[in-house]
């Protein structure tokens, strides 16, 4: 079958997206691994008591009591030469610090954005502060791994539909800016794939306000209007880099962050007004509920940021603080994944606690540690005299000898804490499951809509489409994915010759062919499922046939007139359960 232009088009955008999932995928997994090892390894260098960015621009997120801090080398300054030592980036301002002891006190000339120049001729080095390292570092890195390993979470199960795909962008760019944030006035070897994040999260948070929970009409028509939101980021983030890169002009990208983070906020305010909408408009319920869920969340965890990123906008400057504006970041993702999953409320109880679990034991190896790498470090300088990396890889080894151990006490104590199904409410909740699989069982349209969702997901179709009859016509009664009547799979829902509905299965995500197997076992479901509706169907034709009203208003002529047997017999028999015809006894005359 000749697939037709639109069809190509909307295959090259779903195959492009992919792509730049996976790669900011990778990304985001490298940024990870190497954060911890880059930050670690810089801490141990002389510390003259500020921080820079990667044009050597001071970085106001210090702390006031360092003494660098405390000598005035601050934002808007930028570093020009050390001890005597012209510096004109990152990696040349690093090297001369190595040089350098502990204790030594140097000359730092600084320059202002008006050519001013001044110098700092007595900076004294000394150790970071291990209270500022797990503030500055281990808390947003910490963050971003979290969000990093719900941003995977969610690629595996939702990675094939664009509503997921949209928040696994956001959830992996979010990430990488958590985690290389410490190492943007330190080692500055991110700096290019930190600004990238940036401006990509922007884009991020409008695409998935216009998916989310329910595409957007326009969308649906015209898939290119996705990639509009990322135009503008693409084209801050070549500014920012470009920005980076010249030399000439060191404080330039400080006004291509700017416009980024206004972007950002922006995208907040935007998917705050689509959920707001989507919470009030009319139509499913379940969309509203999701709509709902998302714009609690999301309240909770954007409006710091928010008013971070939109103050210059109005003349005013919020000072950025890791503690008071990132933990809250970890409320919207919970709210996503929930209303992603349909509204499944039973199940939450289950994601906290492996939210809980993964939490609390990232929590305790990063501070195994941090606190090991310390006592290390300061052992091995009483007793060499020097800081060495054979520290850090004694740590490191150890870390790992206790990740085990470590993960079965926090298991345990996360299964006997926090329970998944509380025993006094248990039975509740399977006399509340059972309910609802009989009405599912009992109503044909939810029943073929749940064939429909599981036959796509086990087969990871693209898309598909149930049809059911209703007044000698076939009507599509539910959708997966993106149906535009491309049926690579087409199954009946027939029962003895009587054919109920259709049900169609697009192409496989990665194209390949349906194998035979997976046919015969579709064919089985659907056959199973077809003989579901059947009885159902004879079931409420069963009902039709019983009296309506109180035993003390029965109908004139039913006590007389007995109800037909044959309609149960039938319905029985195509449950395949036992049916014994009662015994005719005759009745008595007596009032």
């Amino acid at each position: 079958m000749a697939e037709s232009p639109k069809r190509r088009s909307i295959d090259i955008y779903e195959r492009i997206s992919r792509v730049i999932t996976l790669g900011f995928l990778a990304a985001a997994v490298i940024a990870a691994a190497a954060a911890p090892v880059m930050a670690i390894t810089w801490s141990n260098l002389p510390f003259p008591g500020f921080m820079v960015e990667p044009t050597l621009v001071a970085n106001g997120n210090g702390g006031t009591d360092w003494p660098g801090s405390l000598l005035g080398i601050a934002y808007p300054q930028r570093v020009v030469r050390i001890a005597g030592a012209g510096v004109v980036n990152g990696p040349e301002y690093n090297a001369v610090l190595a040089t350098l002891g502990f204790g030594d006190e140097v000359s730092f000339f600084t320059q202002l954005p008006d050519g001013t120049q001044r110098l700092y001729p007595m900076v004294r080095l000394v150790h970071f502060p291990q209270g500022e390292f797990t503030r500055l570092f281990w808390l947003p890195y910490l963050i971003g791994v979290a969000y990093l390993g719900i941003a995977i979470w969610m690629y595996r199960l939702r990675g094939m539909t664009r509503p997921g795909r949209a928040f696994v962008m956001f959830g992996l760019c979010t990430s990488i800016v958590c985690t290389l944030l410490f190492d943007l006035a330190s080692t500055h070897a991110g700096a290019g794939v930190w600004t990238a994040a940036v401006a990509v999260i922007g884009g991020t948070l409008i695409s998935l306000a216009l998916r989310f929970p329910k595409e957007w009409a326009p969308v649906a028509r015209r898939p290119w209007l996705l990639g509009v939101p990322y135009l503008f980021s693409i084209g801050l983030t070549l500014w920012g880099v470009n920005a980076l890169a010249n030399a000439s002009a060191p404080w330039n990208y400080i006004a291509a962050w700017g416009y980024s983070y206004r972007y950002i906020g922006i995208g907040i305010l935007l998917f705050l007004a689509m959920m707001v909408y989507r919470a009030r408009a009319p139509g499913a319920r379940v969309v509203r509920q999701q709509a709902r869920i998302v714009l609690a969340g999301s309240m909770i965890g954007f409006a710091p940021i928010v008013i971070w990123a939109l103050a210059p906008m109005f003349g005013r400057t919020v000072h950025f603080n890791v503690v008071l504006f990132l933990p809250g970041l970890l409320i919207f993702p919970l709210g996503v994944a929930i209303a992603i999953f349909r509204y499944r409320l039973l199940e939450v109880e289950v994601i906290l606690n492996r939210t809980i679990f993964y939490g609390l034991l990232t929590a305790i190896l990063a501070g195994v540690f941090s606190v090991m790498s310390g006592f290390t470090q300061q052992l091995f300088l009483r007793t060499t005299g020097r800081r060495t990396d054979a520290a850090i890889i004694m740590t490191t080894l150890v870390v790992v000898s206790l990740v085990e151990p470590i993960k079965q006490r926090t298991n345990a104590f996360v299964r006997t804490r926090f329970k998944d199904i509380p025993e006094t409410t248990g039975e509740i909740k399977q006399l509340g499951e059972e309910v609802r699989a009989f009405l599912q069982m009992s109503d044909a349209e939810q029943l073929s809509g749940h064939l429909l969702t599981t036959v796509a997901n086990g087969l990871r179709a693209e898309n598909g489409a149930v049809s059911l009859y209703g007044s000698e016509r076939l009507r599509v009664v539910g959708t997966y994915g993106r149906w535009n009547g491309d049926a690579h799979l087409v199954l009946p829902l027939q029962v003895n010759g009587v054919r109920y509905g259709m049900l169609a299965i697009g192409p496989r995500v990665d194209r390949s062919p349906y194998s035979q197997q997976e046919c015969l076992v579709v064919a089985d479901a659907v056959g199973r499922v077809a003989q579901s509706i059947h009885f159902a169907t004879l079931l409420r034709g069963l009902m039709r046939t019983v009296p309506q009203g109180g035993d003390d208003e029965a109908p004139r002529g039913a006590a007389s007139e007995p109800i037909s047997a044959q309609p149960l017999e039938l319905a029985l028999g195509a449950a395949g359960l036992p049916f014994r015809r009662a015994a005719q006894h005759p009745t008595s005359s007596k009032p």
